[in-house]
């Protein structure tokens, strides 16, 4: 697990943590995705990969809203849910929504 401080709602910082499956399943997701290409140049794949990289990022330094940043990717029209996938990174997909949605529930963080 990754320690990070979280504010309680009293002011007082108290620890979380970030389970490490959740960074090993988005590191595996983001190495795979720029291969993804659908002929508009810059490919569906890098630009994911971007936007899951700096959520990644957040989360390793212990950022536990780095999670809320990276389930906002998963919400709306046009999000990453959108992106047809194979079904090899599909089930890696959902694999990191649900480890983020699950910690997000135990953080207490409004996914």
């Amino acid at each position: 697990m990754i320690n990070a401080m979280q504010t309680d709602g009293t002011g007082r910082d108290r620890d979380v943590e970030v389970p490490p499956d959740l960074l090993s399943a988005l590191n595996a997701l983001i190495e795979r995705l720029p291969a993804i290409d659908v002929g508009t140049g810059w490919t569906d794949g890098e630009r994911w990969a971007a936007r899951l990289t700096a959520s990644r990022r957040r989360i390793a330094r212990g950022d536990p809203y780095g999670v809320n940043d990276l389930l906002a990717a998963f919400g709306g029209m046009g999000s990453f849910s959108d992106l047809y996938l194979d079904d090899d990174l599909d089930g890696l997909r959902s694999r990191v929504a649900a480890i983020a949605y699950e910690t997000a529930r135990r953080l207490g963080i409004q996914a």
